[in-house]
């Protein structure tokens, strides 16, 4: 019994990885992007981590 070759799914797996990793660099990038330019704006500290999203 021979097994069908893994090559396209395990492609598939790494494309998803590779994006999915992608977009969360993005959205880090823009997130620390606007929290540096709002607290140059307001000329207040940066926000605390625990507060993104509230």
């Amino acid at each position: 019994m021979t097994t069908p070759d893994p090559s396209p799914a395990g492609k598939r797996v790494f494309l998803a990885i590779l994006l999915v990793m992608t977009l969360g660099l993005g959205v880090y990038t823009l997130h620390s992007a606007f929290t540096a330019l709002h607290s140059t704006v307001q000329g207040a500290p940066p926000a605390p981590a625990d507060s993104a999203g509230r």
